[in-house]
């Protein structure tokens, strides 16, 4: 029943955790239920409000039921993922993990000695550029994830990036989440529309959760909606690349090779060969782009062309 029992602002009732119990076999009266949570209530952090009906929760600062307790590994492991996560997540998003860093520091401070100094060991370093992280309204945070969850429409309000543009008010039908660098994005349908709609959680003014079913277009596909909304795959064919590589860049690729095709052939004391079949994509272009003169592209020509005509334009912008 302790676990059945959400962290605040959710809150489950005393009918649902009876139908809970009965789901797992167990057959107990509502006032025995009641009569049990008032009793834990004594115990363990948990709080019931006024509503109706009236619903329990733990508190928001409760500290997490662990059995058994949290070791010192798995707390360095929930540090480092606090770590990780407050770089690669909005500020807010990892908020309902916070019980679990708070217990992991106070486990990492009692166990100094198997831990020692951990923070001046471990570095995440970033090879993208870094951006200024936005805020993402909790409350809206907290709908668009239990909507998404539960399969239900959310009445959002909405600023699109436009310019001037008034916010509008309208229902849409949550698919799928997109995390990228700048942020996360919300798949999702709007009103009676079949087509997917990418919005940004940063411009949601207002999200309302409802009890409405979403529409699931028949075709959905979260990794082929996603490709295709950041432009991530250019073609559905892929792409056999012939490249002049820098010695240091080709020791590269033989430690973190592209995938299985790759194949490098020497050519002298300063250059390599590599053959490779990979998607033709954005990430490939921003790739090749990212290593200068250490990577020339020799096949194929459409290719080649592309990016030379993209540096003869550079070249003559830079000399305005």
């Amino acid at each position: 029943m302790l676990k059945r029992i959400p962290r605040a602002p959710r809150k489950v009732t005393t009918n649902q955790l009876q139908e809970h119990l009965a789901g797992l076999g167990k057959d107990i009266t509502i006032r025995s239920i009641q009569r049990d949570l008032i009793s834990l209530s004594r115990e363990f952090p948990l709080v019931c409000d006024e509503g109706k009906p009236s619903g329990w929760s733990w508190r928001r600062d409760a500290s997490p039921l662990s059995v058994p307790g949290m070791d010192a590994h798995t707390a360095l492991t929930f540090a480092l993922v606090e770590a990780q996560l407050r770089k690669a997540l909005p500020p807010g998003t990892a908020g309902h993990l916070e019980p679990w860093f708070e217990e992991a520091k106070v486990v990492i401070e009692k166990n100094s000695s198997s831990v020692f100094n951990w923070k001046n060991k471990i570095r995440f370093v970033s090879k993208s550029m870094s951006h200024l992280q936005y805020e993402v309204d909790e409350d809206v945070r907290a709908v668009v994830y239990d909507c998404l969850l539960k399969g239900c429409q959310i009445n959002i309000t909405y600023q699109a990036i436009g310019n001037n543009a008034e916010p509008k008010k309208y229902p849409v039908h949550p698919l799928g989440l997109v995390v990228t660098d700048d942020g996360i994005y919300l798949l999702c349908t709007i009103k009676e529309r079949s087509e997917v709609t990418t919005l940004h959680l940063r411009r949601f003014i207002s999200a309302e959760p409802t009890t409405t079913p979403i529409n699931i277009p028949i075709d959905f596909d979260i990794d082929k909606v996603a490709s295709t909304s950041f432009h991530i795959k250019l073609s559905d064919q892929p792409v056999k690349l012939k490249m002049r590589i820098s010695k240091a860049e080709a020791k590269r690729l033989e430690e973190a090779p592209i995938n299985q095709t790759q194949k490098i052939t020497p050519i002298d004391e300063r250059w390599s060969l590599v053959f490779v079949t990979t998607d033709d994509s954005v990430h490939l272009r921003r790739w090749i782009r990212s290593l200068g003169v250490d990577l020339i592209v020799l096949e194929p020509l459409a290719l080649k062309n592309e990016i030379a005509q993209e540096l003869c334009s550079l070249n003559y912008v830079y000399r305005m």
